[in-house]
């Protein structure tokens, strides 16, 4: 075994030397390959960099519904559950989203504020009613100030 690895590496060093001898005869430069392997790594590197950047941005659009519209839709929809648990996570998410006039808006649009009134006259217990109290006065505040 180690007669037969000792003619490998005899052969493959004698190789070497007969292409580096070649080489230096001929016209092939090694730096010019050089510099087109690291351009090429170079765009490659960047061309991975963007797709990872998309994949990463498409994955955070679906995974953190702070981004879009997802978690208030699905607040709404834990209103209409009938565990009175889940129906105050619903109102408590939607009191901290009302914040501004157009996040507000959507909450009505979509029915926010239907299902809170709705939680409100079927709430069996106090802690529910109290949450939707606090989710429809979080609803009701404007940020346009009106003098008459």
């Amino acid at each position: 075994m180690r007669t037969l690895a000792s003619q490998l590496t005899t052969y493959v060093c004698r190789r070497r030397a007969g292409n580096v001898q070649s080489r230096n005869f001929s016209s092939y430069n090694g730096k010019d390959d050089l510099a087109l392997e690291q351009d090429a790594e170079r765009k490659i590197g960047w061309l991975l960099k963007l797709l990872f950047a998309g994949t990463a941005a498409a994955v955070g659009y679906q995974f953190f519904p702070y981004m879009g519209d997802n978690l208030m839709q699905q607040s709404v929809s834990l209103l209409k559950v009938k565990d009175p648990l889940f129906k105050r996570m619903g109102a408590s998410r939607l009191t901290r989203f009302a914040i501004d006039d157009e996040r507000r808006m959507k909450i009505v649009e979509i029915g926010g504020a239907q299902e809170l009134v709705n939680m409100l006259g079927a709430a069996k217990d106090d802690r529910t009613r109290k949450e939707a109290l606090k989710a429809l006065a979080a609803l009701s505040h404007s940020g346009q100030t009106c003098f008459h």
